[in-house]
């Protein structure tokens, strides 16, 4: 859907009551014309996934994806295979 990147830090000061991790925010450029499906179905698999990810606070990547994926470790592998 578009190129991912990092765009800067957040510290744990800014949020209350403060994490123990710091946050990172993320820019997505939008590819002019998808490299994707965009069918109906695959879309709803995309937003699912993203319904998962930020469904929870507090959760790191890993944990959140856990029961989707069947595990930690599986979510871990997934994740890593993906880029993410």
């Amino acid at each position: 859907f578009g190129n991912v990147r990092r765009y800067g830090m957040v510290s744990p000061t800014v949020f209350w009551p403060i994490p123990r991790v710091y946050s990172g925010l993320v820019r997505i450029d939008r590819h002019e014309t998808s490299e994707w499906p965009t069918d109906p179905e695959f879309c709803e698999k995309v937003f699912e996934l993203i319904d998962v990810a930020f469904a929870q606070r507090r959760k790191t990547s890993r944990n959140a994806f856990a029961e989707w994926a069947g595990s930690g470790n599986e979510s871990a592998s997934r994740l890593l295979a993906a880029s993410i």
